[in-house]
């Protein structure tokens, strides 16, 4: 077990070493550094906690139904003006190329707790989603 942990751990390190990783992080500090796409973060974040002080209030505001609404489509609205912010679209991509990365390493170590071979395991095989799967094992 606990050589286990420890090329576990070694893993960890390799992992953060990687391209991938390297490019999310450059990414997460520009997105972080832009205060333009901080400011609409913050808006985006007052609105979806108005939205959810509206749904869960034991007393019901006067219109609560249309302000819900309203903020419902602010919320896209603003959701989506963040989306196009080119520091967060790096950011989306980056995080994207770390999490397949993540869900192929799962795959490999999914199928050899299961039994398989993880030398024969071809990690971009499964997407993960069981439900459309034919079965792996």
């Amino acid at each position: 077990m606990e050589e286990t942990i420890r090329l576990s751990r070694l893993l960890g390190k390799h992992l953060q070493e990687t391209e991938a990783y390297q490019q999310m992080k450059r990414a997460e500090e520009a997105a972080d550094q832009d205060a333009e796409l901080q400011r609409m973060i913050g808006e985006f974040n007052v609105k979806r906690m108005n939205l959810n002080h509206l749904m869960s209030s034991e007393t019901q505001e006067e219109n609560a139904k249309e302000k819900m609404e309203e903020l419902n489509i602010a919320i896209q609205k603003q959701y989506g003006e963040i989306m196009l912010n080119p520091n967060m679209q790096l950011y989306s991509e980056a995080q994207g190329a770390v999490s397949e990365m993540m869900q192929q390493i799962n795959t490999i170590l999914t199928a050899a707790v299961n039994g398989q071979d993880p030398d024969l395991v071809d990690p971009s095989a499964c997407g993960g989603d069981c439900a459309s799967c034919g079965g792996c094992h």
